[in-house]
């Protein structure tokens, strides 16, 4: 994730799946890791995603429906 963040450098970084029902216990050393490889100062916003597990279900449905046109 850091070194993605380095390169990339994104405004906001949205954590999914199982990843995402750690909740504070990965995302709080995530965000300071963040802040320390910061490029330019830039704060990168860290959360979790709403769906939370559910969040690859609802994407690979929304691609079959585009894909479908269903």
């Amino acid at each position: 994730m850091s070194n993605a963040a380095r390169v990339l450098d994104p405004g906001i970084v949205v954590l999914g799946g199982g990843v995402a029902q750690s909740g504070e216990f990965l995302l709080a050393p995530l965000r300071e890791k963040l802040a320390i490889l910061s490029i330019g100062g830039r704060e990168t916003e860290t959360t979790a995603a709403a769906l939370g597990a559910k969040a690859g279900v609802v994407g690979a449905a929304m691609l079959a429906r585009v894909t479908f046109k269903v």
